[in-house]
Order: C-alpha cells, then structure tokens, then sequence
C-alpha cells in the first residue's frame, strides 16, 4: 500500500497544475486510503463517509481529494 501511494502521489504532484488545492495534508491520505481500497483492494474498500470519519474530515474533502487523484491513471 505504502509504494502504491507514493507513486500515485509522486504523479500527482508532478502535474503542471493540480486540479484543486486542498491544505490538510490528511485529506489527502484519506482520499489515497480510500483509493487503494477501491482499486487495489476491493473486497475491503470503505466509503468515502467511512475513511472520513476515521480521519475526523468532512465527507466533501475526501471526495474532492478523490476526485483529483482520479485524473490519474491509478491502475
């Protein structure tokens, strides 16, 4: 997990303009968590509301840390 998410946050701040800016350096982790779950392990992903609550955010960053990592290719 800890290699997946290096290499897709490496590409992700590699972008010439990242697609949204978010502060809290734990939403990113929540959204990388609930990423790998869902595309890496998907007999046990969690919803978004899920990982949020685990990370005390707002079901809305994760989401939107979700979605700007999905502009990468996360297979």
């Amino acid at each position: 997990m800890k290699n997946w998410c290096l290499s897709v946050w490496k590409r992700f701040s590699q972008l010439e303009k990242p697609p949204v800016q978010v502060r809290k350096i734990v939403a990113w982790v929540a959204a990388l968590e609930y990423l790998y779950g869902a595309v890496k392990n998907q007999k046990h992903a969690q919803s978004q509301a899920k990982v949020a609550e685990k990370y005390e955010l707002s079901p809305s960053t994760v989401a939107k840390c979700v979605k700007a990592l999905q502009t990468l290719d996360l297979k």
